[in-house]
């Protein structure tokens, strides 16, 4: 292993889960996040590109990286939650594109139990319509999910910044801002500007603005790029898996005779040996690691 690959496997390793309300370009930003990190072959993406384009779909072509089943491309919405790993020159990440819809709820909230950083993607161009107040909904319900799971490291997108309705203007990312800080104050999350604990950044999937590279579109911004803002996110705030809080995500639980009830899971963060006394959440029930 040369000198570059070893620094690369020593480096700090995050999952990120992609939430946000339908039709945001959850899935489009994720899918450009892998393409410009490299994290995909050319051949794979022209393949999937030409494949976007036979079928009439071709602002799609980034969205279908992460949405590979038939059923969600003839839908257009994410329906279950996919994974892809990728890296920067600091960090090591998974990312986890969670659906948006609100008939897939238990898949968002299983994604982000799963996850330690939020990107949570919102769409510039927003008006007062039902389907606007709805966006805001969701914005809401999905920020106080993240909050309850024990989420605090967020990254806003504010997505689309390309559209003709908004053509880069940064009088619509400050009235964008404004509306998702007040939305995640309610909820709990930190969202003050000198604080690493929530970053907003203009973006656009489609064209790659300020992805991972910094866009010349948006000469008033001066913050980092989403990438960078992950990057921030993993250096200032998180230590090496087994010095963190224990977090045991359960898959099942099952009822042996002799023995009695089983727990089977997976160990996210911290570390577990025998003795130890453990209180599961959110219904407070207590017990204790035997073997």
């Amino acid at each position: 292993m040369d000198d570059e690959a070893q620094e690369l496997a020593d480096a700090p390793h995050a999952n990120l889960v992609f939430i946000g309300p339908w039709g945001s370009g959850k899935s489009t930003t994720a899918g450009r996040l892998i393409v410009d990190c490299g994290a995909i072959d050319r051949q794979t993406v022209e393949r999937i590109a030409q494949d976007a384009t036979d079928r009439g779909h071709d602002d799609r072509r980034y969205a279908w990286i992460l949405d590979k089943l038939g059923c969600e491309r003839d839908r257009g919405t994410t329906m279950y939650s996919a994974l892809w790993r990728f890296a920067s020159r600091r960090c090591r990440f998974t990312i986890i594109d969670a659906p948006g819809h609100a008939d897939f709820t238990k898949d968002i909230v299983t994604a982000m139990s799963q996850a330690e950083i939020v990107v949570l993607v919102v769409a510039a161009p927003q008006d007062n319509s039902d389907e606007g107040r709805a966006c805001e909904q969701q914005i809401r319900e999905h920020a106080l999910l993240a909050h309850t799971l024990g989420l605090r490291q967020l990254v806003v997108c504010v997505n689309k910044m390309d559209s003709e309705a908004v053509l880069y203007s940064e009088e619509r990312f400050s009235r964008v801002c404004a509306r998702v800080r007040e939305d995640i104050q309610g909820v709990g999350l930190k969202a003050h500007d000198v604080h690493f604990d929530v970053h907003f950044v203009p973006v656009s999937g489609w064209t790659g603005d300020n992805v991972a590279c910094r866009s010349a579109n948006t000469p008033w911004y001066c913050g980092p790029t989403l990438l960078e803002a992950l990057d921030d996110a993993v250096a200032s705030h998180f230590k090496p898996d087994r010095e963190r809080p224990l977090r045991l995500v359960l898959h099942e639980v099952m009822t042996i005779g002799g023995v009695g009830v089983v727990t089977v899971g997976r160990v996210l963060t911290g570390s577990l040996r025998p003795g130890a006394h453990l209180v599961f959440a959110p219904g407070c029930v207590p017990a204790v690691v035997k073997s």
